[in-house]
């Protein structure tokens, strides 16, 4: 998108920014966190809080930069079917 170029669908996918900014989304909110003291929680609560923080940016700046429509949060500590 600096460079001015078009993106189309004849675009690869790596040089989509698009694409690659769900493939970021898609990547985040498949990632598992495993507490092995099996404390409090505490370790659990802050990890979640950190992705859920990181995916909150991370939709906003595609908002302001890309031009895409916010999104709906989907990082979460429940499974997603």
């Amino acid at each position: 998108m600096a460079e001015g170029k078009r993106i189309t669908a004849r675009t690869p996918l790596d040089k989509n920014p698009v694409a690659v900014f769900n493939g970021f989304l898609d990547r985040l909110r498949a990632v598992r966190v495993l507490d092995p003291a099996c404390g409090s929680g505490n370790f659990l609560y802050l990890a979640l809080q950190a992705l859920k923080d990181l995916e909150h940016e991370a939709i906003h700046w595609a908002s302001l930069a890309l031009k895409l429509p916010m999104q709906i949060p989907g990082v979460g500590p429940y499974r997603a079917i």
